[in-house]
């Protein structure tokens, strides 16, 4: 049997995230695509990880204020080990939504 390929995204170099998270709070919509992804071997660079930009180019050409689309990297990956192999620090890697806590904060953040 074939595993099927769910929701992908072209714009991140065919990113299928393994989760959607679809919270309505408040009259919102926040919907949050989610990937669990070991990140030693991309690049801070990568498309799946830059994704949490072109989520919200997606998000404006929906044209809804009530929708907040939104993008995660989660990893079990340490970030002190992806400080040596990347040279960027934990908060550098949050504010590209790679994290592991604070999910559910971030998501319903409006900032």
């Amino acid at each position: 049997m074939s595993k099927g390929r769910g929701v992908g995204f072209f714009e991140a170099g065919n990113f299928h995230p393994d989760f959607i998270l679809w919270l309505i709070s408040g009259g919102r919509q926040f919907v949050a695509f989610v990937d669990p992804k070991g990140i030693r071997n991309i690049g801070f660079n990568d498309p799946k990880i830059q994704f949490f930009q072109t989520i919200k180019d997606i998000e404006r050409r929906l044209g809804d204020p009530s929708v907040t689309l939104s993008s995660f990297i989660v990893s079990n990956t340490p970030s002190h080990v992806m400080r040596l192999l990347w040279a960027v620090d934990k908060p550098a890697m949050e504010a590209r939504n790679l994290l592991v806590g604070k999910m559910m904060q971030r998501i319903t953040s409006t900032a």
